[in-house]
């Protein structure tokens, strides 16, 4: 009988901790072929600290496989949140990961009172455009060279429903 693929299971989502730092940069290491799009591991150590962030991990039976990072900040009559970042191992793409994470930390924004949580994203990153439409962020700003001298973003948007603090689109989709 054929052993099981290394890459087959589920992963588990849990709130990031420091000694998950190595793991987590590891991550961005194999995900991000930029060092200047991605980040290092005093910031990661930094967000895992900060009180206003949200980081949890993706862990998988061969180890981490990836994670995201929140934050949230407050206002004089409201708190928005912004997912920072979402990454996943390529190996591990188009398995549901990424959106574990997102709707994690949708759920922990949420938790904290946000009312509008915002992101962004390579305009060119069609995967992730539609995850995140799905999920009701909609496109409020495109954002000429916003991730480097011809790398457009788009900046995205949810609202929550305030009777509820369930995040939803920003107008009722048809």
């Amino acid at each position: 009988r054929p052993s099981a693929s290394p890459t087959k299971g589920r992963a588990v989502i849990e709130r990031a901790n420091p000694a998950d730092a190595p793991a987590i940069l590891a991550v961005e290491t194999a995900t991000f072929s930029d060092p200047e799009g991605r980040f290092n591991a005093r910031q990661i150590r930094g967000l895992i600290a900060n009180p206003r962030a949200a980081v949890a991990v993706a862990r998988h039976e061969i180890g981490t496989v990836g994670w995201c990072v929140s934050l949230t900040r407050s206002h004089a009559r409201w708190r928005s949140g912004r997912v920072y970042s979402i990454a996943v191992m390529h190996e591990f793409a188009g398995r549901g990961i990424g959106r574990a994470l997102l709707q994690w930390s949708l759920t922990e924004l949420g938790a904290r009172g946000v009312g509008r949580v915002y992101l962004e994203v390579r305009e060119y990153n069609a995967p992730a455009i539609a995850l995140y439409r799905d999920v009701g962020f909609e496109t409020v700003e495109r954002l000429a060279s916003y991730y480097a001298p011809g790398i457009d973003g788009l900046r995205m948007l949810r609202i929550a429903d305030a009777r509820t603090n369930a995040t939803t689109a920003t107008k009722p989709r048809s």
